[in-house]
């Protein structure tokens, strides 16, 4: 969901570049941002809607199947 479905639709590029030069704490803020903030696909910086709305996509699926599927025991 947060790899492909999602930014396909929000026209996102879901995938992560690291920051190859500085500090520990710049390249972890770096890291963290990437949580909210990617790049579309003309580059530009935008909300991360994917990784939102993807990861609770998945968890509700997810949700969902165990509720209707439950362990038998």
């Amino acid at each position: 969901m947060t790899e492909a479905m999602v930014p396909t639709l929000t026209r996102e590029d879901p995938r992560y570049y690291t920051m190859g030069e500085g500090g520990f704490v710049k390249r972890t803020g770096y890291a963290v941002n990437r949580l909210l903030i990617t790049r579309n696909d003309e580059g530009k910086r935008t909300f991360n809607i994917s990784e939102i709305a993807g990861a609770g996509a998945a968890a509700g699926i997810a949700n969902t199947y165990s509720m209707t599927n439950p362990i038998p025991g």
